[in-house]
């Protein structure tokens, strides 16, 4: 067996609709997940989808996994291509997550997983993980948001649509817009081929090109781990944010901040007390 897809329906004294509510299952039994997709290879599967065409959001629960596949080939990123004498700088230390510039992305989260049409956002709770070429993002809960453009006519509102399987809408609306702004929060980690950031925070927006990284604790750093092409691995220690500007290739640390030889295999253990600068600074 497929899918268990189920419809509600309710339409006002003036015909209107004022409830119309998609319910995809999958097979409990065979372990099946419930798949929702889009043409093109765009999917989103989960245990249970609910779609409500009315309000205009999609919420999946039970370990969701979207793949959004790109019309477009990725373009150079200055994380995967040789590497100027300027990548120290903010280009350098961190890539911009640009769901516009081609390439597919893989996001999967354990908990919740909505897109609100209204207001144009994203929200994934739980271990999230979201994966574009040359750059992984991990934390615990992530807020996407998008341009105001509105999403493309859901195909199921067509007329004698009520029956067919939510196929169309939810992947075909997911990132419709070009990405405004993303938030993530809680342990987390941005990984490129040569660089390992660990923040509490991540915030970046898209229009200005700016990312601003911070830690809770007042006392803790903002970790950027670098491994250089000469084979040498480094630690960038910034207490107690960090604000990356690509469009000027600058960054700004919140206090002191020390880069020091790093020589071990795995990197520090998060907290204050286990920060690599404490054996450097105060």
């Amino acid at each position: 067996m497929g899918n268990i897809v189920t419809v509600e329906m309710a339409f006002n004294d003036k015909g209107e609709e004022i409830k119309n509510i998609v319910t995809v299952i999958g097979n409990r039994k065979t372990g099946k997940k419930a798949d929702v997709y889009k043409g093109g290879g765009s999917a989103v599967r989960s245990d249970k989808f609910i779609i409500d065409r009315v309000a205009d959001n999609i919420i999946s629960y039970g370990g969701t996994v979207a793949v959004v596949k790109s019309e477009t080939p990725p373009a150079t990123s200055a994380l995967t291509g040789p590497k100027p004498e300027a990548a120290l700088g903010a280009g350098g230390l961190i890539g911009s997550i640009n769901f516009k510039s081609g390439g597919n992305i893989f996001i999967q989260c354990d908990g919740e997983f909505v897109q609100s049409g209204v207001a144009h956002t994203v929200t994934a709770d739980g271990n999230v993980l979201i994966r574009q070429p040359g750059l992984t993002l991990l934390a615990n809960n992530v807020l996407i948001t998008l341009g105001d453009a509105a999403p493309p006519q859901n195909p199921l509102k067509k007329p004698g649509a009520e029956t067919a399987p939510a196929a169309a809408a939810p992947a075909a609306a997911l990132f419709s817009g070009d990405l405004k702004a993303i938030e993530c929060y809680g342990m987390v980690e941005m990984i490129t081929d040569d660089k390992l950031i660990h923040a509490d925070i991540m915030k970046f927006d898209a229009a200005e090109e700016k990312t601003i990284l911070d830690m809770l604790d007042a006392d803790d750093d903002v970790r950027v781990y670098m491994h250089g092409d000469d084979g040498n691995d480094k630690v960038m220690c910034a207490r107690h944010t960090l604000l990356l500007e690509q469009k000027t290739g600058t960054f700004t640390p919140g206090g002191q901040m020390l880069i020091l030889p790093f020589h071990k295999s795995q990197p520090a253990p998060r907290g204050a007390a286990n920060s690599p600068s404490r054996k450097m600074g105060p």
